[in-house]
């Protein structure tokens, strides 16, 4: 299994008013039983689909970023949430730092990439 699989298994998109990390895009649930050697084990064995990803540099990564070393930005925001939720990662979204602002705003900020992860040290 490699980290693309590892986190299909155990993400779900929620429907409806189902509660979960808010991913701007849409909401998840974490399912299974996830485990976080094995996210860290699986995450540092991928070589990145059209870039390298290095994330002990202690700099956030956006799901665009993401997406380009995972393949997919939808699988991205997927592995994003799963990591936060293992305590791999902050995760950072725009409802998260500014719920202030609003969901059209966060909505455009989410799009121009304001979606970040950062290992948590």
């Amino acid at each position: 299994m490699d980290i693309i699989e590892y986190t299909q298994t155990h993400i779900r998109v929620c429907t409806g008013k189902e509660q979960g990390i808010n991913m701007e895009f849409f909401v998840v649930q974490v399912i299974g039983n996830p485990n976080k050697e094995e996210f860290i084990k699986l995450m540092k064995q991928h070589k990145g689909d059209h870039c390298a990803c290095d994330f002990n540099d202690k700099e956030e990564h956006s799901y665009i970023e993401i997406g380009g070393w995972i393949g997919d930005q939808g699988i991205a925001l997927w592995f994003m949430a799963l990591g936060s939720h293992l305590g791999v990662f902050n995760l950072m979204t725009p409802s998260g730092i500014l719920p202030e602002l609003g969901k059209e705003l966060h909505a455009q900020m989410a799009g121009a990439g304001y979606i970040t992860v950062k290992m948590v040290p």
